[in-house]
């Protein structure tokens, strides 16, 4: 077996319900990083100072568990707290304890995996000047040009960035502005289900939008917007997960364009992981992506979208720059701009009835990428 590679990042066991743990789409990427380098007989040490989040957490000791023969994860010491104060101090022990670990579980010039966001930054830095290990910084998206962090999260990003020694990117577009540090690019987990999506049976055509439901993106909105645009034999199913308020106010648009419609247009199920999820996007047909355009998407790559081409699904995107001039992009479909009406447009566009395979151009990504990061790890 080859040696061992630690991968840090805000993780956690599958159905844990307390610490603050990355999103599911983050976390199905650093799984599959773990299986690829697995697949190439690595053995893969997960660090995560994932802090609790929820105030009836109990108190818990720093705990390292094995997810499998080559796997195993270091969880940080945290606490449940119910104030703003406490709650800055268990974030502080939370990245300490990274700081700690790192200085005395790395070695020198030793190559870790590093999943980019920033709050690791004074940990991350602060660890490789003392121990002079190297960076390879997995890169989603450059927080601050797509979310408003707050300039001091703002500045700690921009030195993690920094601090790299090579990158593995999101997006091609992403790799460009990162220059020759930009290594890899990794758009999302290759991996395939056993299921897969099937051709409509009668005239009924179900759509599917699976992510985050959020206002800066405004995906979700307008996947129920677009209903007003189709046929009465096509509905929408909604899953993902987002703030209260902006989940109650999705449920109250889906009630009002069903009650114009007079049917169930639109139905929302929730979040969904797991074998829920899996037969929610199999028992689909086409598969949406209608993201708000614009500057703050440039450089970022629906990962979603990988996600439903592994289900063999069509896809429907709003022309999204790093979609477009992505190697995927002949397997989707494009709306003219990211109105609802014309995400609708392109919707009535496809024929199902045509022969279609996403799978094995996902089969030839994932054979480069399992080439490309043993050779960046050697």
């Amino acid at each position: 077996m080859k040696r061992e590679i630690k991968y840090i990042g805000f993780y956690d066991i599958p159905d844990a319900k307390y610490r603050r743990a990355s999103w599911i789409a983050a976390t199905d990427k650093m799984d599959y990083i773990c299986d690829v380098l697995e697949r190439s007989e690595y053995s893969v040490h997960l660090v995560s100072p994932a802090w609790f989040t929820a105030s009836e957490a109990p108190c818990v000791r720093w705990s390292t568990v094995s997810l499998g023969d080559r796997r195993k994860l270091s969880l940080a010491p945290s606490v449940g707290t119910k104030n703003k104060w406490t709650r800055n101090l268990k974030i502080l022990c939370a990245l300490l304890w990274l700081f700690v670990f790192l200085v005395l579980r790395v070695r020198r010039r030793e190559t870790i995996l590093v999943y980019h966001s920033p709050w690791l930054s004074m940990p991350v830095r602060w660890a490789k000047r003392m121990k002079g290990f190297y960076i390879v910084l997995e890169v989603e998206e450059v927080y601050g040009d797509v979310w408003d962090i707050g300039a001091i999260q703002r500045n700690w990003e921009g030195k993690l960035l920094a601090a790299a020694d090579s990158y593995i990117t999101v997006s091609d577009l992403l790799a460009e502005r990162l220059t020759a540090r930009a290594r890899m690019v990794l758009y999302g987990s290759y991996r395939l289900p056993e299921c897969q999506a099937k051709l409509p049976t009668n005239d009924s055509v179900c759509l599917v939008y699976a992510g985050t439901i959020d206002s800066t993106r405004g995906a979700a909105v307008k996947a129920i917007q677009c209903v007003r645009y189709l046929p009465a034999n096509y509905q929408v199913h909604l899953c993902g997960a987002g703030n209260v308020d902006e989940i109650v106010q999705m449920k109250e648009m889906i009630h009002d364009v069903n009650a114009e419609s007079g049917r169930m247009a639109c139905v929302f199920h929730g979040f969904l992981h797991g074998e829920a999820f899996s037969a929610l996007l199999s028992s689909c047909h086409i598969a949406l992506n209608p993201q708000r355009t614009g500057d703050y998407m440039c450089t970022a790559f629906p990962s979603k979208i990988v996600k439903y081409l592994s289900y063999n699904l069509r896809v429907v995107s709003s022309p999204i720059e790093s979609v477009i001039k992505s190697p995927l992009a002949s397997l989707v479909t494009f709306s003219n701009d990211d109105s609802p009406k014309a995400i609708a447009q392109a919707i009535q566009s496809l024929d199902l009835t045509e022969t279609f395979d996403s799978r094995t151009a996902l089969r030839r990504l994932d054979e480069q990428f399992r080439n490309g990061i043993v050779e960046l790890l050697a």
